[in-house]
């Protein structure tokens, strides 16, 4: 459950980056007024979804939200889930459907954010680290009784 939540969170931050540019030159091929549009057309959106992204965008990534490191990603993903939470809250207003993106996120920021512990389970790199101590540990205790 843990991976396929990071792995939606990190395609929905993708899309939230990368729609609105897309959207627009797509837009203006179409309409064949693409030779008249300077590049700043399509990069000043991102101004405001890399803001939108940006906090999917970290928890998507395991190495930096989890783990036994500072909380510093952590609290940068949990400022940034909520700045995304507020634009969407507004544009659920005018868009009914934004609000299951709004339990998503809400999700999310539950899960990853806001307890206080590492979240070491949800590395694959340390699982076969806790499974080789958690064996050594067993057999330690069966030595012990015999």
């Amino acid at each position: 459950m843990i991976i396929t939540l990071r792995i939606a969170s990190f395609l929905a931050g993708l899309a939230l980056i990368g729609s609105v540019p897309l959207f627009i030159f797509a837009f203006a091929a179409s309409v064949g007024d693409l030779d008249n549009q300077p590049i700043s057309a399509f990069l000043k959106p991102l101004w405001y979804t890399i803001p939108m992204g940006a906090g999917n965008l970290l928890v998507g990534l395991p190495a930096l939200v989890s783990g036994a490191r500072k909380p510093t990603f952590r609290a940068l993903a949990g400022i940034l889930l909520a700045v995304s939470f507020a634009i969407t809250a507004f544009a659920s207003v005018a868009y009914l459907p934004f609000l299951f993106f709004l339990v998503f996120q809400a999700a999310l920021f539950a899960v990853f954010v806001w307890p206080a512990r590492h979240f070491t389970f949800a590395n694959t790199s340390l699982q076969g680290t806790l499974t080789r101590q958690s064996t050594q540990t067993l057999r330690d205790k069966t030595a012990q009784r015999r």
